[in-house]
């Protein structure tokens, strides 16, 4: 936590705009020891302990976090519902029992918005640009479930494009 301190206490005397990944962002290669807690009950005791402790260091700042990201499954699962606990490899998510499960992300935001009321709370994804109308809606229906039970402010578009000098895009 030092070095997230640090850092926090740089932006904050330099006055710009914090923006923030939490324990929700897990993806990748997900630790044996998380996959292996009871769900739901530990696993949202670990999320929402992790989300209370990182956003009290920004909690003057009015930051910009985003909670969870990449969490909506690959082309390979269709595009629609969340990664979730079922999924092997890259799709696996330890927030979510099944692809329509989203009641700890719910609780994640409730606890987010009640640490830090002038934080602006997010949902990301990447390319949905790319994977078609499918995940684009996907992702859009999820943001506004969110926003009927939870505080929700808004999604984050992650774009992995890259313009290459001859001027042609590369995604």
């Amino acid at each position: 936590d030092a070095i997230l301190i640090r850092l926090y206490q740089f932006g904050d005397a330099n006055q710009m705009t914090l923006q923030g990944y939490s324990e929700g962002s897990v993806i990748g290669n997900v630790p044996s020891w998380l996959k292996a807690l009871s769900f739901p009950n530990d696993t949202q005791a670990l999320l929402l302990y992790h989300i209370e402790k990182d956003l009290r260091y920004s909690k003057a700042q009015n930051p910009v976090w985003l909670l969870f990201n990449e969490s909506i499954r690959s082309s390979f699962y269709g595009n629609t519902g969340l990664k979730n606990r079922q999924n092997p490899g890259g799709d696996y998510f330890p927030w979510a029992a099944d692809p329509n499960d989203t009641s700890l992300l719910e609780a994640a935001f409730i606890k987010a918005h009640n640490v830090n009321k002038g934080a602006t709370l997010l949902i990301n994804d990447a390319d949905s640009e790319l994977s078609g109308a499918d995940r684009a809606d996907y992702q859009l229906t999820l943001a506004n479930n969110l926003k009927s039970k939870a505080p929700i402010d808004g999604v984050g578009l992650e774009l992995h494009d890259i313009i290459n000098p001859d001027g042609t895009v590369q995604y």
